[in-house]
């Protein structure tokens, strides 16, 4: 899955809450960061340019399968962000630590809506509590049948038997290889 996370930058630059750790089970998951200043930091890469931001932020969290904020640190940009995804109907996790139960906002803790989650955590149970939420969102493959011309399947048991694969990883390969393309 691609994740968007937002995090308050006050809370990456004094640790006040273990946001680092976040990073690390979304990627253990196997799952994809996008192109957040958080994920920059973290990743030490090269922090995206100021120019055009609203409208990258955009199109990266609409890129998005889910959306994960730590908002146990009051921050107008994450809130921003949260109200960005709610409007795009991205599901939404909004973690929060319980030392700073008291910095939540009313609003957020009224908010009941099937794509939003609100998650209190300690650090010994963040790691258990964000796997059970990103799991029960990780796809399901689907199933489904459609006509192929004669040319193409003839092309696909080739390669099938060359490379001693089925059609079906075959086609996944193909797919998984254009989709990744468009969304690097």
């Amino acid at each position: 899955m691609r994740i968007f996370t937002s995090i308050a930058t006050t809370n990456i630059r004094n640790n006040f809450t273990p946001v680092k750790k976040i990073h690390q089970i979304v990627e253990k998951l196997g799952n994809t960061h996008t192109n957040s200043w958080n994920t920059c930091f973290y990743q030490k890469k090269p922090l995206p340019s100021n120019i055009g931001t609203e409208v990258r932020i955009k199109n990266e969290i609409l890129k998005s399968d889910i959306m994960i904020a730590e908002i146990s640190i009051p921050s107008f940009g994450v809130g921003y962000f949260v109200s960005l995804a709610r409007i795009y109907k991205i599901p939404i996790v909004c973690l929060f630590h319980t030392k700073y139960k008291k910095n939540i906002s009313v609003f957020l803790s009224a908010i009941i809506d099937n794509n939003f989650t609100l998650i209190e955590y300690n650090d010994k149970t963040l790691e258990k509590k964000l796997n059970n939420f990103l799991q029960s969102f990780t796809p399901q493959k689907k199933r489904f049948n459609f006509n192929l011309e004669q040319r193409y399947y003839q092309y696909l048991q080739k390669i099938s038997k060359e490379k001693k694969q089925t059609i079906t990883d075959i086609i996944h390969e193909i797919i998984s290889e254009k989709f990744n393309s468009q969304n690097t």
